[in-house]
């Protein structure tokens, strides 16, 4: 088309529709994969979907730009909204954790919160951190009669943590501090190692889930009572 512009330029629309039509042949192939890719990602697939009928629509230009916002949309609400799990211990792998929506032998351990956040902490998704960690929480304080004491959190995704990070880290040991309940973390990679030494936050850390939880075992564990509390 680029070479031969002025040759086809007394061709009929019809023509150069099919021929346009003919070279786009590959990119409508494409929606036979649209299932697969929205049972694997369906964020994925609505940015494909924004970005083909906003080319459609507006043309290349103005298409290609729409791709390009709904993708950041999408970059952003990845980054701000990150998966949060509650880990129970696999009474088979007493060592081992894991979300106990993904599997139901899962255990929650008496008095003790298992928390993981599946993101690095900063200042787009702190108040997500928090807002999950407080509905885990009272989830917990609704559906068992022993009182959580210690909150353990797995700090294996957590790749890096800004300065708001820190200060909602800060905060969340403090409240937790409030109710006589510890905060543990767990499996912190070197960045997180050296993001809480220079910012001074002091909280006791452990090598692996396993062993912050066998830490937290070691309290006295309360169990909550109609009309006492008593000490187990």
């Amino acid at each position: 088309l680029l070479v031969l512009t002025k040759s086809l330029y007394s061709l009929p629309y019809a023509c150069l529709s099919a021929i346009i039509l003919f070279s786009l042949r590959t990119l409508f192939k494409q929606f036979k994969k649209l299932p697969a890719l929205f049972r694997a990602d369906g964020l994925d697939c609505m940015v494909w979907l924004v970005t083909f009928f906003s080319v459609l629509v507006l043309g290349i230009a103005l298409g290609l730009c729409m791709g390009v916002a709904a993708s950041m949309v999408a970059l952003v609400y990845s980054v701000s909204y990150p998966k949060a799990a509650v880990m129970g211990r696999l009474p088979a792998l007493p060592w081992l954790f894991k979300d106990i929506d993904r599997f139901a032998d899962a255990q929650e351990v008496d008095g003790i919160l298992v928390y993981r956040f599946d993101a690095a902490l900063n200042f787009a998704n702190k108040d997500w951190f928090r807002y999950k960690l407080r509905k885990a929480l009272r989830t917990r304080s609704e559906n068992s009669s022993v009182i959580v004491h210690s909150v353990v959190i797995d700090a294996s995704s957590m790749t890096r943590i800004d300065s708001s990070g820190l200060k909602m880290l800060q905060k969340v040991r403090d409240e937790l501090l409030e109710r006589n309940t510890d905060l543990i973390l767990c499996c912190c990679r070197g960045a997180l190692r050296d993001a809480l030494i220079r910012y001074d936050l002091t909280v006791p850390r452990y090598l692996s889930v396993a062993d912050g939880v066998k830490y937290a075992e070691g309290k006295v564990t309360i169990t909550k009572k109609v009309d006492e509390v008593v000490i187990a």
